[in-house]
């Protein structure tokens, strides 16, 4: 499912047909976490954002900061991506919000 050469590592098609079901079950797998600890009256789960970098180093430490405050036990990760990963990304549930400059795809 892996190439590896002397340029990284890609996946080969089957490997990229299986991604997106590994990605749904990862999505799926935090959805029921979040079930679980909701019923135990906590806030869990991860956060997924993309953010380019001057928001990263500028901005989003600080509101990451506070959002830890209020919600310790919800994860955050945050990715970096080019436009066309981002595109992919949205549509396929791998983050939940962006930091994207204008204009963009009018369907986000």
């Amino acid at each position: 499912m892996l190439i590896r050469s002397r340029s990284g590592i890609t996946l080969t098609s089957n490997g990229q047909s299986v991604l997106k079901y590994v990605r749904t079950i990862l999505i799926w797998n935090d959805k029921l976490r979040q079930e679980a600890a909701s019923t135990n009256g906590l806030e869990a789960g991860t956060v997924r954002i993309d953010a380019f970098t001057s928001v990263c180093v500028q901005w989003l430490p600080e509101c990451m900061k506070h959002f830890k405050q209020d919600y310790p036990f919800v994860k955050i990760k945050v990715f970096q991506g080019s436009d066309q990963d981002i595109e992919k990304w949205i549509a396929n549930g791998v983050i939940d919000f962006v930091f994207i400059t204008l204009p963009t795809v009018e369907s986000f």
